[in-house]
């Protein structure tokens, strides 16, 4: 993801927060609807088996992990960001505003992507043990 400044309103800052969630869960839900028809499948033809039960207790975790997941924000503001972070709300618009950190601003909003926001999070991590 790269900078970019976008003005628009609501449309464009409803589009950023609703679509990429659904398109990060589309490849995952497509597994899990899969799963789903192989342990079917498996039940039938081995109901009793260590395979079957295995299979449906992953199933059954991939499911919750895939309700977690559709109320995980893909995105966060610069205030989450700095708190996470433990920087300054400054410090976090600097470091969109360069690269460092991987966001868009939608309308006057930083929206920082969290998997890079976490990136960040483990770096400063094994720089505060090295250090």
């Amino acid at each position: 993801m790269r900078n970019t400044s976008v003005n628009g309103g609501a449309t464009r800052s409803s589009m950023t927060t609703g679509v990429p969630r659904l398109l990060a869960a589309a490849p995952i839900i497509s597994i899990s609807d899969e799963l789903g028809r192989h342990v079917e499948d498996l039940r039938r033809l081995a109901p009793a088996s260590d395979a079957t039960t295995a299979l449906t207790l992953y199933r059954d975790k991939l499911t919750q992990a895939i309700q977690k997941a559709r109320h995980l924000e893909l995105f966060v503001t610069a205030e989450q960001a700095a708190i996470v972070l433990g920087k300054s709300v400054s410090m976090i618009t600097y470091l969109c505003r360069t690269g460092a950190l991987a966001a868009k601003k939608v309308g006057g909003t930083w929206h920082i992507d969290r998997v890079d926001l976490e990136r960040m999070r483990a770096i400063d991590q094994e720089e505060k043990r090295a250090g």
